[in-house]
């Protein structure tokens, strides 16, 4: 919520937020995480990574972020 109110006061444009550490096994507060920041900020969600132990394997991370986000969201 920071970063986004700092890109407001600059001029920043945002396209969306990425959600990341994402524990869809947590407590409801934490599974509803997502669509709470969205009403909040009225920006769309472009990705969900979720938590992932092996995050330092580039090889994993990058099936990870095929699977969960669109990456033409990014360039559109």
């Amino acid at each position: 919520m920071m970063t986004l109110k700092m890109c407001k006061e600059y001029g920043i444009a945002i396209k969306g937020m990425i959600i990341n550490y994402f524990d869809e096994k947590g407590s409801l507060a934490e599974r509803n995480a997502p669509s709470t920041l969205h009403e909040i900020t009225e920006l769309p969600i472009l990705g969900i990574i979720p938590f992932v132990k092996d995050y330092q394997k580039l090889d994993v991370m990058t099936s990870i972020v095929e699977k969960n986000m669109d990456l033409n969201l990014f360039i559109s």
